[in-house]
């Protein structure tokens, strides 16, 4: 059980860093830009 606890783990580490980063990149977008135009957005994305 152990292994398969620590397997599930490493697997969701490098997910949930990367849901962090992204988080913390749309709230520094957000700050730098408060008002913005949905066409920009939508061509970030």
């Amino acid at each position: 059980m152990k292994r398969a606890l620590a397997a599930a783990i490493a697997l969701m580490l490098p997910a949930l860093a990367f849901y962090a980063t992204a988080a913390v990149a749309s709230g520094a977008r957000a700050v730098l830009k408060p008002k913005p135009k949905p066409k920009s957005a939508t061509a970030e994305l």
